[in-house]
């Protein structure tokens, strides 16, 4: 393979929803998690869309196209996510459209082409009939492109598929959550999920949906529990929803998304676990062992 080559894997997934209108900013504005404000051509963000009782709906990635707004999120709940939007929609002047011919891409450094100048979080240039962006949460993340299948050819770069495996086990190393795979909707909160670290969430902009509760859970240090990255010493992959639990049997956790290690001899998974918890260096999911590995960004608090 060329140095040059670019690896790319389709986020198969995901999927883009198009909001446009003369109210289309102010709309979103008033019902998500980040600031809308912030985005422009040039910055994306990530945010939520939650219950008015401050429990996880939607993830989704906030990108600009043209005198739109492009949602990327879990595609086969962007229906729920169009309709949950909607509801909100008064007398505003939107229009909530699915895209079904855009597809998303990740790809892993090292960056080729254009794509070497984006550098930052949230970082985004035009790429072919889409946009490209520096994973707005953290740079390690990678590049999301969301796109038609095929602008990535027509830009000119020589470019080959990468493993799912590839993509997965970066994620999951950096501890970055992946929609209801990882997230429980109408049961997780947002501080157990890194939206304030990873900036998904604005405690300036004023009021959202779940507003009041996501707050009052930050000053008040009401986190019990993280989602954090796991080691496990098996090649079997634990199911979701798995019980973690601490060498004396003592219940710890849950186990979410997960996927083969980079040697093919251990898995990595995402796990929901109690603060008192993340540190210990014996957890089990039945007979197998796991180590927590949290992510540099992860704040854990003095008093867990």
């Amino acid at each position: 393979m060329s140095p040059e080559t670019a690896l790319f894997h389709e986020l198969a997934h995901r999927g883009a929803l198009i909001l446009s209108g003369d109210d289309h900013r102010t709309f979103l504005q008033g019902l998500v998690s980040a600031d809308v404000r912030t985005i422009t051509e040039n910055h994306s963000a990530w945010t939520a869309l939650l219950t008015p009782q401050g429990k996880f709906l939607h993830e989704f990635f906030i990108y600009q196209h043209g005198n739109t707004l492009l949602l990327e999120g879990e595609r086969e709940r962007l229906e729920d996510l169009r309709t949950r939007l909607l509801r909100y929609r008064l007398r505003a002047k939107v229009t909530l459209e699915s895209v079904p011919e855009l597809a998303v891409f990740g790809t892993l450094p090292p960056f080729q082409g254009p794509l070497r100048n984006l550098s930052h979080a949230g970082d985004t240039i035009a790429f072919g009939d889409g946009i490209a962006c520096m994973d707005p949460r953290l740079p390690a993340g990678g590049i999301r492109i969301v796109a038609s299948r095929q602008a990535i050819p027509e830009t000119g770069l020589t470019t080959a598929d990468m493993a799912e495996a590839a993509w997965e086990q970066n994620r999951i190393r950096n501890g970055l959550p992946d929609g209801s795979r990882d997230i429980e909707p109408e049961k997780g909160f947002l501080l157990e999920y890194g939206f304030d670290e990873l900036g998904g969430v604005d405690f300036r902009k004023g009021c959202y949906v779940g507003q009041e509760t996501t707050a009052r859970m930050k000053w008040k240090h009401l986190t019990k529990k993280r989602l954090v990255p796991l080691r496990g010493e098996d090649t079997t992959m634990p199911q979701s929803n798995s019980p973690i639990t601490l060498s004396d049997g003592q219940p710890a956790g849950i186990i979410r998304s997960s996927t083969l290690d980079e040697t093919g001899t251990g898995f990595l998974a995402m796990g929901v676990v109690r603060l008192d918890a993340i540190l210990e260096t014996d957890l089990r999911c039945d007979s197998t062992r796991l180590k927590p590995c949290p992510p540099a960004w992860l704040r854990l608090p003095d008093n867990r």
